[in-house]
């Protein structure tokens, strides 16, 4: 998958290491698999097969904004603390928080 040349080898390590968090938030544009370079397009299957990885091991949401990467960056990194904040109380305490 040619996505996986933007970070090579991540997908694989993730899929090997145990995750140190309980709480995963991804945060992707609608637009931002939608342009003409092939490796910018892929990011939504990516992004999907990690969430799809993951949702099996933490608490993990992704989140589908309006626009590209660019878009409201300030108010979707509010969005992603917001959650995370809001979902930590689950795993107070917990040793592998």
């Amino acid at each position: 998958m040619i996505a996986k040349e933007l970070f090579p080898g991540f997908y694989e390590f993730i899929s090997e290491k145990d995750i140190l968090t309980k709480l995963v938030y991804i945060s992707l544009g609608k637009k931002e698999e939608k342009t003409r370079n092939k490796l910018m397009a892929s990011v939504g299957n990516v992004t999907r097969d990690i969430y799809e990885l993951l949702s099996s091991k933490v608490d993990i949401t992704l989140e589908w904004n309006e626009g590209n990467h660019f878009n409201e960056p300030d108010r979707r990194m509010a969005k992603g603390f917001a959650w995370l904040l809001n979902h930590k109380e689950e795993y107070h305490g917990s040793k592998n928080r």
